[in-house]
C-alpha cells in the first residue's frame, strides 16, 4: 500500500511538471508569428521522405541508446540492417508519408537516474525516456529535415 502511494506520488509529480497548460491559445499565439521559409525550404520540407532518411538517422542514433518497451537497442537494427532495413523502411517511410502509426510504437519507459550520489528528494531524480527505436527513427527523420 505505502509503495502504491509512493508511485502515485512520484507519477503526479512527474505529470505535472511535463503537461502543457497552454489550453487553447496555441493558434492565437501562431498568428503572430511571421512566416519566414522560402519556396525552396517549403518544397523541400514537404517532399516524401526516403529510405536514405531512414537510414540516415538510424546512423545517428547511439548504439546503445533507444531500447525502449520493446527492448532492442540501435545496434540490433544496424547489424541486422541487410536483414531488416527493407521492412524498417518500408514501415518508417509509411508514417512519415501519410500513414497511421502501429499502436505501441510510441510506448515509452520513463526511468529515473539519480543526478547524485544518495538521492533523498524527487529533485534528486532526473527521468529519462526510452523510446522504441523505430519511433525514434520516426523523430530523428523529421528532425534532420527540420
Amino acid at each position: 500500500m505505502a509503495g502504491e502511494r509512493l508511485i502515485n506520488f512520484i507519477a503526479n509529480r512527474y505529470q505535472n511538471l511535463f503537461l502543457s497548460n497552454v489550453g487553447g491559445q496555441a493558434e492565437e499565439i501562431l498568428n503572430f508569428v511571421q512566416p519566414c521559409a522560402s519556396q525552396d525550404m517549403n518544397d523541400y520540407l514537404l517532399s516524401p521522405f526516403t529510405g536514405e532518411d531512414v537510414w540516415a538517422a538510424l546512423e545517428s542514433i547511439g548504439d546503445l541508446k533507444a531500447p525502449g518497451a520493446d527492448g532492442m537497442p540501435s545496434i540490433f537494427y544496424k547489424k541486422f540492417w541487410p536483414i531488416v532495413g527493407d521492412y524498417v523502411k518500408s514501415e518508417v517511410l509509411n508514417v512519415l508519408n501519410g500513414g497511421v502509426m502501429p499502436q505501441g510504437w510510441n510506448d515509452t519507459v520513463i526511468v529515473l537516474i539519480p543526478k547524485v550520489k544518495n538521492p533523498e528528494k524527487i529533485g534528486d531524480l532526473r527521468p529519462i525516456s526510452l523510446c522504441n527505436v523505430l519511433y525514434k527513427l520516426i523523430s530523428k527523420v523529421l528532425a534532420n529535415r527540420l
